[in-house]
């Protein structure tokens, strides 16, 4: 077993964070705790192993969230036609669908693992993969007939610079803040933030103006905010207007405050879990909880 006391899953805060923490305190600690960093064979036993792999679990939208990531860098690296998004995507997909299929997950738990291949939907395999194949058509499709989409990848001059980092982060003194950045679209002196609409749109906004003059040295006026539907295809910029950053800090700042810290070495049983049966059933970790 890892010694635990070594992790500190607890200076920083994302939204995804507090709401796991409000939602259920078992996964939370299952999560942030009993799964926290990277597993390693050389000093981890069985059970570790297990919570990994359940960790590495994604549900539907984040396996196609992963997918539009890799098929966006893609088509703007290539600058290839855009009406080949949607060829694209299935590309990458059925690529992750034979890692999939041969198991890959068992020895990396950074290969895809479907919520639904793992525990069983209520269809075939080959029905579930057929559902996401529509799924990624109709996206690529709707997004590469977005107006704005169109006229910003047609531009002269336009870059596309993915994010290397694997969870980018903003520092707000002793504090590490995550949250979702696809991408950089470089127009003119204009940077375009790229991001699933998922966290509050306020906090996406300061995380974009925050990232952008404190990490990468931009004016905060080169700055726009992105947001792209993973479910429509939909893609739009948010208005300049928006809360006072000094709220926006005082809301992470009262929020990561409400979330204890946790004993490391605890066993995930002593933490409640949620009454709800749906939520449960849906819940990454249900193996451990039965």
């Amino acid at each position: 077993m890892k010694d635990k006391k070594l992790f500190n899953p607890e200076n920083f805060f994302s939204q995804r964070k507090l709401k796991m923490w409000q939602s259920c305190q078992r996964e939370y600690f299952l999560h942030y705790y009993a799964a926290y960093g990277e597993y390693d064979a050389a000093v981890s036993d069985e059970d570790d192993f297990h919570i990994h792999l359940l960790k590495s679990i994604k549900t539907e939208d984040e396996f196609i969230s992963a997918i539009v990531v890799e098929s966006l860098k893609e088509l703007f690296e290539a600058h290839v036609n855009i009406e080949n998004l949607p060829k694209l995507l299935l590309n990458n997909f059925n690529k992750d669908c034979n890692n999939m299929l041969l198991g890959e997950f068992e020895f990396d738990h950074k290969c895809p693992l479907l919520f639904d291949f793992y525990y069983g939907g209520n269809g075939t395999i080959e029905e579930l993969f057929s559902k996401i194949r529509e799924r990624l058509i109709k996206f690529g499709t709707n997004l590469a007939d977005n107006e704005f989409f169109r006229k910003l990848f047609y531009r002269d001059k336009l870059n596309f610079y993915p994010i290397e980092d694997e969870a980018p982060s903003i520092s707000i003194g002793n504090l590490v803040v995550y949250a979702d950045l696809l991408a950089l679209i470089k127009d003119g002196k204009n940077f375009y933030f790229l991001s699933f609409k998922r966290d509050d749109l306020d906090f996406i906004r300061f995380f974009h103006l925050y990232y952008g003059v404190h990490k990468l040295h931009l004016q905060a006026d080169w700055i726009k905010t992105l947001v792209l539907d993973i479910h429509s295809g939909e893609i739009s910029e948010l208005a300049d207007k928006q809360t006072p950053i000094s709220e926006v800090i005082a809301y992470i700042s009262n929020s990561y405050s409400e979330i204890p810290k946790l004993d490391c070495t605890a066993d995930f049983r002593a933490f409640p879990k949620v009454d709800d049966e749906k939520q449960c059933l849906n819940c990454r970790f249900k193996e451990l909880c039965c």
